[in-house]
């Protein structure tokens, strides 16, 4: 149910691309995310 809310996973989107490579900007860009989702995690106790 997670998953369909949010949309696809890390892997999924890293299958996607032909290289199977995240730029450093992709990677920076997911793991604020996630910190940030962390955070709110926290946040709410």
């Amino acid at each position: 149910m997670v998953m369909t809310l949010l949309g696809p996973s890390v892997s999924d989107l890293r299958k996607a691309i032909p290289s199977q490579r995240f730029t450093l900007f992709t990677v920076t860009v997911i793991a604020v995310q996630a910190l940030d989702s962390l955070k709110e995690v926290h946040n709410a106790g």
